[in-house]
C-alpha cells in the first residue's frame, strides 16, 4: 500500500472514534477539528469521491459523509506530535514550547 493511501486511512481512522464519541456522549453541537501532515490526503478529501479510484474514493466518501472540509487542517511534520513516536526522541528531548504551540486552544 502506498504512503498516500496509508495517510488517507489515518484520516478515516481519526473520523471513526470522533463520531463514536459524539454519538455516545450525545454531543449535538460540538466542533471537531482534524489535523494531518499529509497534503495528499487532505487534497483527496477535497475532491468529489466519485472522481477517484475505488479504494481512495470509498474512503474519501466515508470521510466526507461524516465531516466537512472546513474541519480538516494541515500541520507541518515538524509540529506534528504524532510523528514523535516515529523519531528517535527521548521524553527529555521533547520541546515543550513546540507541543504547547500544537495543543494550544
Amino acid at each position: 500500500m502506498s504512503v498516500p493511501r496509508l495517510e488517507l486511512q489515518a484520516c478515516l481512522l481519526a473520523v471513526r472514534p470522533a463520531e463514536f464519541v459524539k454519538k455516545e456522549m450525545e454531543f449535538k453541537c460540538i466542533k471537531v477539528t482534524f489535523w494531518s501532515d499529509s497534503a495528499v490526503a487532505l487534497s483527496f478529501i477535497e475532491i468529489e469521491s466519485r472522481l477517484l479510484k475505488e479504494f481512495v474514493g470509498n474512503r474519501v466518501a466515508m470521510i466526507q459523509e461524516k465531516t466537512e472540509g472546513s474541519q480538516w487542517h494541515r500541520v507541518s511534520g515538524h509540529n506534528n506530535p504524532a510523528d514523535l513516536a516515529t523519531k528517535k526522541c527521548r521524553p527529555a528531548g521533547i520541546d515543550k514550547a513546540r507541543l504547547h504551540m500544537v495543543f494550544r486552544t
